[in-house]
């Protein structure tokens, strides 16, 4: 997943009426588009931090927002540029 914005995620049952956003340990989001029930596809955000990060989703529409659907771990990686 080196340098890739955009990352397909499986999910279990997405509602495409309902709109979800990735969360990455609580601090960031990335926003997704649902493609079908069970893939997703979310744009990162930067990402300042390497490591392994666990990843779920979770529900912007209705009641639910404090619900959360776990989805597993993303390893980020940052690059390291050399401006000489």
């Amino acid at each position: 997943m080196l340098g890739q914005t955009k990352v397909d995620i499986n999910g279990l049952c997405l509602n495409p009426d309902v709109t979800y956003v990735l969360m990455i340990e609580q601090r960031q989001k990335a926003t997704c588009e649902i493609l079908n029930p069970s893939i997703a596809r979310c744009s990162l955000p930067k990402v300042l931090d390497w490591g392994t990060k666990t990843v779920y989703f979770q529900p912007q529409s209705g009641l639910s927002n404090d619900e959360k659907a776990y989805v597993g771990f993303i390893y980020f990686v940052i690059e390291k540029r050399n401006d000489s």
